[in-house]
């Protein structure tokens, strides 16, 4: 229950950072309503909702299983907060030095977080990556920031 709080957090957070990102990330020239930002919006409406049931439900379950001198504990909290804090260095690193490198670094970055110790996990992240680069890139000719 512990990690439906945390990622409930997390993903309420996240989908108010891309709804917040994405006019400076989707230029859009017209002023239609279906536009390049129609479906990044919509994705961050369902995750916000979404969160947010998550976290009711959540609150919900403990509070019928909880005595009454139980307290709620949020110690997910640090991890949302480190997280979060990993996203935003992503964020910045992509603004200054593209898709590629900062990818890279963010898929082992995340890696380490979770203390994942199988080499053949950052190995398949890494040539994902680089994989979803040249794809974009070269095969559709989409320019990647």
């Amino acid at each position: 229950m512990k990690s439906d709080i945390g990622s409930g957090f997390f993903f309420l957070v996240l989908s108010i950072v891309i709804w917040i990102a994405i006019p400076f990330q989707i230029q859009s020239t017209s002023q239609e309503m279906l536009n390049g930002q129609f479906f990044p919006r919509i994705v961050s409406i369902i995750m916000f909702t979404g969160s947010i049931l998550q976290i009711v439900s959540t609150l919900r379950e403990r509070h019928r299983n909880q005595s009454a001198d139980n307290k709620l504990d949020f110690s997910d909290g640090k991890k949302v907060a480190i997280l979060l804090g990993i996203i935003i260095a992503y964020l910045i690193l992509m603004t200054n030095f593209g898709f590629l490198v900062p990818s890279l670094i963010i898929g082992a970055a995340i890696l380490l977080f979770f203390k994942q110790k199988k080499p053949v996990y950052y190995l398949s992240v890494e040539l994902a990556v680089v994989a979803i680069f040249f794809v974009f890139k070269y095969l559709l000719n989409v320019q990647l920031p």
